[in-house]
């Protein structure tokens, strides 16, 4: 399964907000530097889904706020 994911990172708390069923944003504390904000959002989105961050991946979108983030099985 693949979810849109917004990622802003600098925010003042760390969120997650559903769109719609395939779209979510999350706002992080984490700054946009050495990968933290990426890997803040897996941790919270992994927190959020109640799925291990070993079963996701971003698959497209590394260094872009929209990101595709694909769940493993």
């Amino acid at each position: 399964m693949k979810l849109n994911i917004q990622v802003k990172p600098g925010s003042k708390n760390d969120e997650v907000k559903i769109s719609d069923s395939a779209n979510y944003l999350i706002r992080t504390k984490a700054k946009a530097v050495e990968n933290r904000a990426n890997k803040e959002a897996i941790r919270l989105l992994g927190r959020y889904l109640k799925i291990p961050q070993s079963k996701m991946r971003i698959v497209r979108g590394l260094k872009n706020k929209n990101k595709v983030v694909e769940i493993l099985d």
